[in-house]
């Protein structure tokens, strides 16, 4: 059962993402990709924004993390 419990560890593990050490900047000079990644439903959208490792393109170096809740007219878009 999602609770109360399950709701602050949620907001806490966005909270550990959002400010993460790990996360670093993207290298605009960098000739290695930046890549956009969106996954939607009907009731939100979430995106990640990251860049390649320049010696090892297989490797990705996050930059964001975000999301959003989709409004009731919004959610009715295909």
């Amino acid at each position: 059962v999602f609770g109360p419990e399950q709701v602050t560890a949620q907001a806490d593990l966005k909270h550990a993402l959002l400010h993460s050490p790990a996360l670093r900047p993207i290298d605009y000079r960098s000739p290695a990709p930046v890549i956009l990644s969106v996954d939607t439903s009907y009731i939100a959208v979430g995106f990640l924004l990251a860049q390649c490792d320049p010696e090892l393109l297989s490797r990705r170096f996050y930059a964001r993390f975000g999301s959003i809740t989709l409004n009731d007219r919004e959610s009715r878009f295909s």
